[in-house]
């Protein structure tokens, strides 16, 4: 099993047993937001620009846009909301979590936006 989809399980179980205080709130969110999308950042950073010239940009770029486009679908075909629906097909489709974090603010998706729509990208890459 992949640690992120490890780290995502256990998260929830741990978030459904027990309810922080207050005063942990802020650490959360900080967490949530500025350490989540550095990690991505970093993460998607691995990727090799001479691969991806490899294989071809127009080729890449046709099969990202089909991706995207049917991700989207199955999305909000199974009741996600749109931004949710684009940031998840955004992570499949083009590198994962990168991807997402690239794309949240653009959209203007909010925290729990980018942090479900990993959750889903990671346990999809599992199915």
């Amino acid at each position: 099993m992949e640690p992120l989809v490890l780290a995502t399980f256990t998260s929830t179980a741990i978030r459904a047993a027990w309810t922080p205080p207050d005063r942990y709130h802020p650490g959360i969110a900080f967490a949530g937001r500025t350490l989540l999308e550095l990690a991505v950042v970093l993460l998607g950073a691995s990727h090799s620009a001479s691969a991806i010239l490899a294989a071809g940009p127009w080729l890449i770029g046709a099969v990202v846009a089909v991706a995207l486009a049917i991700g989207f679908g199955i999305g909000r075909a199974v009741g996600l909301p749109a931004r949710m629906s684009t940031l998840v097909a955004c992570g499949n489709a083009i590198c994962g979590n990168s991807a997402i974090a690239a794309v949240a603010p653009v959209i203007g998706a909010g925290p729990r936006d980018l942090a479900s729509s990993i959750a889903f990208t990671a346990v999809l890459g599992v199915v």
